[in-house]
């Protein structure tokens, strides 16, 4: 088991460069993202036409939301409906 961070960039033309890191390393490793964004532009603007389909296809499956709840200092996923997604896109 491995986590990763990855890293924010400060620099105007690269505000997104977290989201690009996070995409490219589950690529990469066909792994689980944890991240609140939708990565819906990455869908259709990646310049690799390879990894944008493959985050077509998987993010359904591999994306993973989370919250904080500060009052009682936890870290929750959100799974929602991950078995019934899985179900439905290897069926």
């Amino acid at each position: 088991e491995h986590v990763a961070e990855a890293p924010r960039i400060a620099l105007q033309h690269q505000r997104s460069a977290d989201d690009e890191v996070t995409i490219k390393m589950a690529f990469r490793r066909n792994c689980r993202m944890l991240d609140n964004d939708s990565y819906r532009d990455w869908t259709e603007h990646h310049p690799d036409p390879e990894l944008r389909a493959w985050l077509r296809r998987s993010r359904g499956i591999l994306m993973m939301n989370y919250y904080f709840d500060s009052e009682l200092g936890l870290f929750e996923t959100l799974d929602g409906n991950a078995a019934g997604q899985a179900l439905h896109f290897g069926g």
